[in-house]
């Protein structure tokens, strides 16, 4: 499996993000997987008392079509973040596109204080499949909850795909931490992606699951990476050797 880590910029301007993001999947085609940030196409400014209510939905829904189409065009799937509206309800999501046209959606379970303020909670931690390839997603502050990323090793993802809006100040080096330990717990692949900002609170990067980084981007410019994934390398060497009589992991779906 070959997966790209697309770097875009999450800005205020849908159709501009949505420029950004079309451009990298034709720069990317024959890749299994492209992976882009949190929000990119919906726009993120939570920090708005207005952000919903300023979102052209008909607009989204063109961008959201539009992906799709291009995930049929160039034969790949993608991971993108943006917002779900469902019977009134909004949820930050990562769609999955995938490369015969059909869609998949992950709802963010553990929402961030400002989300709180516009979105329902996700109510499932799911693993989807991708060329073959079980997937698990998280979203943004669901780095600091290292119980749903085992929960979705458990269940048999190989890859951990993070996607993130991530710009505060001298959040780099512990968020990169965080990641590297997701991995490695783990042993799978992390593969995480923030936005293109000027302020970087977070790499986009990917893991190997033996902690090893393979590509990082720390840039306020869209850039992407290529990565092979070797397929041998997950393994539940420390999964096996859990202490189940003392810690339980269970998720009701």
């Amino acid at each position: 499996m070959k997966v790209t880590i697309a770097q875009a910029p999450v800005t205020a301007s849908m159709k501009d993000n949505l420029g950004a993001v079309l451009k990298l999947v034709e720069s990317n085609a024959g890749t299994d997987l492209i992976i882009f940030p949190e929000c990119v196409l919906s726009t993120y400014e939570p920090q708005d008392k207005d952000y919903i209510k300023n979102i052209d939905f008909a607009q989204l829904s063109k961008s959201h079509e539009a992906c799709r189409e291009m995930a049929v065009l160039h034969k790949t799937s993608i991971i993108i973040g943006s917002i779900d509206k469902v019977n009134e309800k909004y949820y930050n999501t990562a769609f999955i596109f995938h490369a015969n046209g059909t869609i998949e959606k992950y709802h963010k379970a553990n929402l961030a204080f400002l989300d709180k303020s516009f979105f329902s909670a996700g109510g499932s931690l799911p693993v989807f499949e991708i060329a073959g390839v079980k997937v698990g997603i998280q979203i943004c502050r669901e780095i600091m909850y290292p119980e749903q990323w085992r929960l979705l090793a458990i269940k048999g993802a190989q890859l951990l795909v993070h996607i993130t809006d991530c710009i505060e100040k001298d959040k780099y080096s512990l968020w990169k931490s965080y990641l590297v330990s997701r991995a490695a717990e783990n042993q799978r692949y992390v593969f995480s992606v923030n936005n293109a900002h000027k302020t970087q609170g977070s790499p986009t990067i990917a893991i190997d699951p033996d902690g090893k980084i393979l590509e990082e981007i720390h840039s306020e410019k869209a850039e992407s990476r290529q990565i092979e994934l070797d397929m041998s390398k997950p393994r539940d060497y420390y999964l096996n050797q859990r202490r189940t009589d003392l810690v339980q992991i269970t998720g009701t779906n």
